[in-house]
């Protein structure tokens, strides 16, 4: 079951049609200098300006998500060549909700509430990377649309940012910064916490929690001896209760 990434909302489509607007304006301004022959530096800044802004565009373009795939027991974040697809294992998800918090963050630009950019593309293109948001914590994000957002818990990452907020209660100020020294030497213990961006969210909740609950309420097999044992078992306490009941 495949479902198709969401497009550029008006936020992303501005920032990226700014940068490459301020991108070719430098580079146009950087050349004209050279052929005057003003600039000390000469073809220099050109050259810089155009491997910077390509390399960006590059890495932002390939890095953006195309759909998202729901096959067998995982979830597939299929992305542009060269950059392999993201494979998430559905058994390491224990819930599937809209980050409405983050959505309202990414809206404001990051200012309300507060988030950070820890490392990647936050607006060119895409949202991709390792983000915080105050009151959600640290999670990886992989989206073209920031006002269509799936977040994937993990059970790992839901137990670490509850101790932390326990920590935090406490009165202890080193939670923060053991999370943050544990994120910068293992990045990808954080990677339970994932956002996804797909065109329609509700309809992907309710593959993922579909698929969730079944696994959840699978019974395990029971072996012809127990349910022998069982059976006698009620058996005996039926016919007690009876006995009980005559007197």
């Amino acid at each position: 079951m495949i479902f198709p990434a969401a497009r550029m909302d008006a936020v992303t489509a501005r920032i990226t049609r700014f940068a490459i607007f301020m991108v070719v304006g430098v580079t146009v301004a950087a050349v004209i200098l050279a052929l005057v022959g003003r600039h000390v530096l000469g073809w220099a800044p050109v050259v810089l300006i155009v491997v910077a802004g390509g390399a960006a565009f590059l890495f932002c373009g390939a890095y953006a998500p195309r759909s998202y795939e729901l096959s067998g027991e995982e979830l597939i974040v299929h992305r542009r060549w060269p950059i392999a697809p993201a494979h998430v294992a559905l058994k390491d998800i224990e819930r599937v909700r809209r980050p409405t918090m983050i959505e309202q963050s990414l809206k404001s630009l990051g200012f309300r509430p507060h988030t950070v950019r820890l490392f990647g593309a936050g607006g060119f293109i895409c949202n991709v990377g390792w983000f915080w948001t105050r009151g959600e914590g640290t999670y990886w994000i992989s989206t073209r649309n920031i006002e269509k957002l799936v977040m994937l818990e993990g059970k790992e990452g839901k137990k670490k940012d509850e101790d932390g907020r326990r920590k935090d209660e406490g009165g202890s100020g080193k939670a923060e910064d053991e999370r943050r020294s544990s994120f910068i030497r293992h990045p990808s213990s954080f990677r339970r916490r994932i956002v996804i961006g797909p065109e329609d969210p509700d309809r992907l909740i309710q593959a993922l929690e579909a698929k969730i609950s079944g696994r959840s309420h699978a019974r395990s097999p029971v072996n012809q001896a127990d349910a022998q044992k069982l059976t006698g078992c009620s058996l005996l306490r039926r016919k007690g209760e009876r006995s009980f009941a005559a007197y």
